[in-house]
């Protein structure tokens, strides 16, 4: 198994999303930067809706384009103001969502793995004036309400786990939350 754990920790915006690669591991660098991958990305993740609302959830499908063993996690990021900062760390490993350890979701080369996803039911962290608070059902939650993000995309993280190493994020396309109880 992989798991990150807080020994060696990856500057992000929210502490709890401090994440680490193995659990017994030499440390990793900080400075060392992951690819921001667009095109020729190590994955490629499909099944994400343009909106969901209350009862609605995805079925994700994270395909390995890669020759080599992975390890994935994937995070949600939130738009707000302008700016993308995490706001669930994980829902691929949804018992530790904002756990500083992480279990990582092997990938085997050229192989698939199936994330079930439901945007409305992941707690996710909104701004609650100068701190940050959480929503436990944030499709119950306004869009023009304080700090609730206005879009959102998953963040596929990456790892070799011979380099034990971040290498790669993915992102996938927008999303939005809408009141309401039907599906769009």
């Amino acid at each position: 198994m992989l798991y990150w754990h807080p020994s060696t920790m990856i500057p992000l915006r929210h502490t709890f999303a401090a994440l680490v690669l193995g659990s017994a591991v030499s440390l990793y660098s900080a400075s060392a930067k992951p690819e921001e991958c667009t095109r020729n990305c190590l994955v490629a993740l499909e099944g994400l809706q343009i909106t969901y609302s209350s009862g609605s959830h995805a079925d994700l499908s994270i395909h390995s384009q890669s020759k080599r063993d992975l390890g994935v996690n994937v995070a949600v990021e939130g738009l707000e103001a302008g700016s993308w900062s995490e706001i669930a760390g994980s829902v691929s490993d949804p018992a530790h969502t904002f756990s500083k350890v992480l279990k990582l979701t092997p990938l085997k080369a050229g192989a698939s793995i199936l994330i079930a996803f439901n945007p409305c039911e992941t707690p996710i962290l909104i701004r609650t004036g100068d701190s940050l608070g959480m929503s436990e059902h944030p499709c119950s939650t306004p869009v023009s309400g304080a700090g609730m993000p206005t879009s959102l995309r998953l963040r596929v993280d990456v790892f070799d786990p011979v380099k034990k190493r971040l290498v790669q994020r993915v992102r996938s396309e927008e999303f939005r939350l809408v009141q309401g109880d039907e599906p769009h």
